[in-house]
């Protein structure tokens, strides 16, 4: 009998699964759980599903014919007469829309036309089940679908252009000057702002709405400098545009980056592109798709081998997406995240980059040499912490070492991992793991170093490295061009920094950063009590472990232990690292001073596993929105760190804000966070206690007093903070040289 219900949302899958066979009913797998549940999640109880096949294939090949065998499925989505149909994967979107020429990747999260009607492709649920980390892209568009039967759904319209000449700039800036809100675009011959052979201005885009966009050449932009300095303007990533008009004095003070406003909603660091994130909420498919007829060379192309009248077209649609992006991500940001901690940053780091680094150009041309004898010394150092000479880089003998003698727990889904990402999870757990990524780096710096280096070196031989507000899930802050953040113990390395004249380096490290912070959210009195009275736990573990005789030589075994047991290390790894003879005394010597640790597991985990997502500190949030049989135990891991280590990196990025903001008052100027550390220059050894004063009374009101945040400060003359004056000689460097290593 022919069932005459209509139904508002139909979802078309691929073919049906095994257990779908055995129970005669699509989607009842572990696909059809994710579908279900983000439908019910986003309001919608009543829908009907299907399958384009009625029956398994296994042979690609034998698809056209199984399609014209089974019933038309296009007669069968018809006939419930949808408001929006959902094609789940690339086989259904083309039965639907046969007139598309996109893959599903390319159209996902778009509402298109279809031989049904509108229609909303989605990567199948299948996908997401073997990849649990990339979720957050069915859910986002998803929601495209309800936005769409609400009636709020935006379908972006090809802007006009207009070329800002000579004759009629003066009317476009008094056209621009009527609005408050300008969005800014650039394009650029390359994509560093600073260095030996910087990039340039090509062109700009200006635009007040979402249809019209004013296109500025570069010899007219000059024109715009004070339009651009006080209007209120929106961006896509404002730190590289900002740096590239500071290279031509124009100082804009950026209000909305659509960029960082998407990273508050969906914290991944790789999903925010411009066209990616215009693609679903705007509706807008790849304006820059056919990019690789014009760029034939990856190597050596540039956007300045575009026809102009392309480039104008394209800068167009970028800039009034930007806009337009920027008034819908608004009302959907982290707002407590954004305006505190992210557009804050984006402006500090801003005029940080914009100074740079200085370096001693002697010591760089000597890097190589200096390299080799940094990564023989993590060598050494392995050898006598563990027994054995191992290479670093040697992904079998890594993990023999961290697995069978240092006892890190095995991932059940990547096994024996020696990964960047899942050695980062345990660096606290014992410092072999930090000198095996401090080598990693090393090795990455090694191979060409001086030409990888040197071509981020400006005239003035000063570095200005991109701090990335977006370098990680939890908020930890990367670098690059160049990457500075990966050298905190190479003291021949650090010797290449060296601050301006007349002044010194500052350097604060906050003592015991994560173990604060752990008993911030725990409420751990006893360890709470030990830190506040400037009590060192790890030495009392070691001691109560191993004896005072010892407690000094072993507190790096007792302090791994700690946060072993608190990261929800297994009695077996741990006892793999400390010996079976003083297993039950470490341990009952950690639970003894922090016995909330399984209150504190318990709770993180309930918060997951009720909301889906965590939420720190300081209001960002992680999200665990699937989890399966295989990712379950990594779900765990990064469950229980992220509230820990992001709330520990914000301390340092508000800590950064506080310094930034009077900084003119002290004389002195923040450079950037590496880790637990913040290092700046000062005038005087003097301002040394002044900082840290000011450091510590700043991070005991963060929390409302509930815990203080020691600093140790330090001082030197270079980044390795050596404290011998540099001699009073003339620095000469082969400047040909150098120019020829890049």
């Amino acid at each position: 009998v022919k069932e005459e219900r209509n139904y508002d949302v139909v979802a078309v899958g691929m073919a049906p699964a095994r257990e779908e066979v055995e129970q005669g009913r699509p989607f009842v797998g572990v696909s059809g759980q994710i579908l279900r549940k983000h439908l019910f999640q986003l309001g919608i109880e009543e829908y009907y599903v299907c399958n384009v096949l009625l029956c398994p294939i296994t042979n690609d090949r034998l698809v056209t014919q199984a399609i014209r065998c089974c019933r038309n499925v296009v007669e069968e989505v018809r006939d419930k007469k949808p408001k929006l149909t959902i094609a789940l994967g690339d086989l259904p979107l083309h039965t639907l829309a046969p007139d598309i020429k996109y893959t599903i990747k390319e159209c996902e999260g778009r509402i298109i036309p279809s031989l049904v009607g509108p229609l909303l492709p989605l990567t199948h649920p299948a996908f997401y089940w073997r990849n649990p980390d990339q979720i957050f892209d069915f859910t986002e568009c998803m929601r495209s679908g309800i936005r769409f039967l609400s009636g709020d759904y935006t379908q972006a319209e090809d802007p006009t252009l207009e070329v800002v000449t000579k004759d009629n700039y003066q009317r476009v800036l008094n056209e621009l000057d009527r609005h408050e809100d300008l969005a800014v675009d650039l394009e650029t011959t390359g994509f560093h702002a600073y260095g030996w052979d910087p990039a340039e201005i090509m062109e700009m885009g200006l635009a007040a709405d979402s249809k019209h966009a004013y296109i500025v050449p570069r010899d007219l932009i000059p024109e715009f400098k004070q339009l651009l300095e006080e209007k209120r303007t929106r961006w896509w990533n404002a730190q590289f545009d900002c740096a590239f008009l500071r290279q031509i004095g124009i100082y804009p003070n950026p209000h909305f980056d659509g960029m960082l406003a998407h990273y508050s909603i969906d914290e991944r660091p790789y999903s925010h592109g411009l066209k990616r994130v215009s693609q679903i909420y705007l509706g807008t498919e790849d304006w820059e798709k056919d990019i690789d007829r014009y760029l034939t060379n990856k190597k050596t192309s540039s956007y300045a081998d575009i026809p102009t009248s392309v480039r104008y077209e394209y800068l167009s649609k970028d800039v009034t997406r930007t806009y337009q992006l920027c008034d819908v991500l608004d009302k959907l940001k982290n707002t407590r995240v954004f305006d505190k901690l992210l557009m804050p940053a984006c402006r500090m780091f801003i005029g940080i980059q914009e100074k740079g680094q200085r370096v001693d150009p002697v010591k760089m041309m000597d890097m190589d040499r200096i390299l080799e004898r940094e990564m023989h010394q993590v060598e050494k150092t392995i050898y006598e912490e563990t027994g054995s000479w191992i290479n670093p880089s040697s992904p079998k003998q890594v993990s023999e070492l961290i697995y069978n003698k240092l006892g890190l727990p095995v991932d059940p889904f990547f096994g024996f991992s020696t990964s960047k990402a899942y050695l980062m999870t345990y660096r606290d757990s014992h410092p072999i793991i930090n000198m095996i990524l401090d080598y990693r780096e090393l090795s990455k710096l090694k191979g060409g170093y001086i030409g990888q280096f040197a071509k981020f070196v400006d005239k003035n031989f000063r570095i200005h490295p991109y701090i990335k507000l977006m370098g990680s899930v939890t908020g930890r802050l990367a670098s690059a061009d160049p990457s500075i953040m990966n050298v905190r113990s190479l003291k021949d390395f650090r010797r290449i920094f060296i601050p301006s004249e007349g002044s010194i380096f500052g350097y604060y490290d906050v003592k015991q950063n994560e173990l604060r912070w752990y008993c911030v959210y725990s409420r751990d009195e006893e360890l709470s009590a030990i830190l506040r009275n400037g009590g060192d736990p790890h030495n009392e573990v070691a001691i109560a472990a191993y004896g005072k005789d010892k407690a000094k030589e072993l507190r790096g075994l007792a302090k791994a232990v700690v946060f072993g047991r608190i990261y929800q290390r297994g009695d077996a790894s741990i006892e793999r690292q400390v010996g079976r003879e003083v297993l039950g005394r470490v341990l009952e010597a950690v639970d003894g001073i922090a016995p909330n640790i399984g209150n504190y597991y318990k709770d993180i985990m309930r918060k997951v596993r009720s909301q889906g997502y965590l939420e720190s500190y300081f209001g960002r949030k992680r999200r665990f929105s699937l989890i399966t049989y295989d990712n379950k135990h990594k779900v765990e891991r990064q469950a229980v760190n992220f509230p820990i280590q992001s709330a520990g990196s914000d301390l340092m990025l508000l800590c950064m804000l506080r310094l930034w903001e009077i900084k003119d008052e002290l004389g002195i100027f923040p450079f950037w966070p590496v880790h637990d550390s913040i290092t700046l220059e000062i005038p005087d050894v003097g301002t040394l206690y002044k900082v840290k004063k000011e450091l510590e009374t700043y991070s005991l009101e963060i929390v409302n007093g509930v815990m203080p945040f020691v600093w140790e400060e330090d001082w030197g003359y270079n980044w390795a903070l050596d404290k011998e004056p540099p001699k009073g000689r003339k620095v000469e460097i082969d400047i040909d040289e150098l120019e020829r290593s890049m």
